[in-house]
């Protein structure tokens, strides 16, 4: 076994296996993950931007609101949707800022977009546990998300030729991108068929905004690293970078799934 794959593989097995227990415990230990996941995420990213972190008083700031964000999501869940469409709306400016070739908002953004790119869209989770069964929808989106960052790797690989987006991630094929779809597509399906307290409609929206937007903020991300010349986020995960390498899609697609159970339930 190649010694890169061997270190990915025990850094999946020593990180997942408390990550899973945090997330299928109960609300209250998939809140503390989410928690950690939010500070993680912020911190890294400040970190990117500001050597001191702690003695940045940008920094300092803007780690400051992450966590006011997080303390309201978790006291006020009342104003879900507040969350959820200020989620949704940074994600589409991201996007926008993706496919117009200008420089990324996330370089131009500094302390700023700490607390919107990697607060918002978990806080949006924090805050949907009692509009949404939090378990489930936590859980299908994690499995799928990796389902589909594994299925883009591995078809990428083997027969990946027609690059998708070269300028941001060279590494990237059309092959995989299109072959990550269909697995996804098809394990959302086995999730309905394992619980239909969705319809077979939503959850294959579910998949289709995993897949689509999960892609997405891969390529966000990317377009960032590229624009501060940088190969991963962090090292904080031997073998797969930083949180924000291991994370970016997850956090990005979560807006747009929970906007497709809004209005599909």
């Amino acid at each position: 076994m190649a010694e890169g794959l061997k270190q990915r593989i025990l850094t999946a097995i020593g990180f997942g296996i408390p990550f899973l227990v945090l997330l299928l415990f109960n609300d209250i230990t998939r809140v503390i993950l989410l928690a950690i996941l939010i500070l993680l995420s912020a911190m890294e990213f400040l970190g990117l931007k500001h050597s001191k972190l702690f003695k940045t008083p940008v920094a300092i700031f803007s780690l400051s609101v992450s966590i006011l964000i997080l303390a309201a999501s978790v006291l006020f869940n009342q104003y879900y949707l507040f969350f959820l469409y200020a989620a949704l709306i940074s994600g589409v400016i991201l996007l926008f800022n993706l496919f117009s070739g200008q420089k990324s908002l996330l370089d131009k953004g500094h302390g700023l977009f700490s607390m919107i790119y990697t607060t918002l869209p978990y806080t949006a989770l924090v805050a949907s546990r009692d509009a949404v069964d939090f378990k489930l929808v936590f859980f299908s989106m994690i499995i799928l998300i990796w389902i589909s960052d594994s299925s883009a790797y591995f078809v990428g690989k083997s027969v990946g030729k027609k690059k998708l987006m070269p300028s941001v991630s060279p590494g990237k094929t059309w092959e995989g991108f299109l072959g990550a779809g269909m697995i996804t597509l098809i394990c959302s399906y086995i999730f309905f068929s394992l619980n239909p307290q969705y319809s077979m409609t939503t959850w294959l929206f579910i998949g289709l905004a995993v897949w689509l937007f999960g892609s997405a903020g891969d390529l966000v991300e990317s377009k960032f690293k590229r624009s501060i010349n940088i190969k991963d986020s962090g090292s904080l995960l031997p073998g797969h970078g930083g949180i924000l390498d291991r994370f970016d899609g997850f956090f990005f697609c979560i807006p747009f799934v929970l906007i497709i159970i809004e209005i599909l339930n």
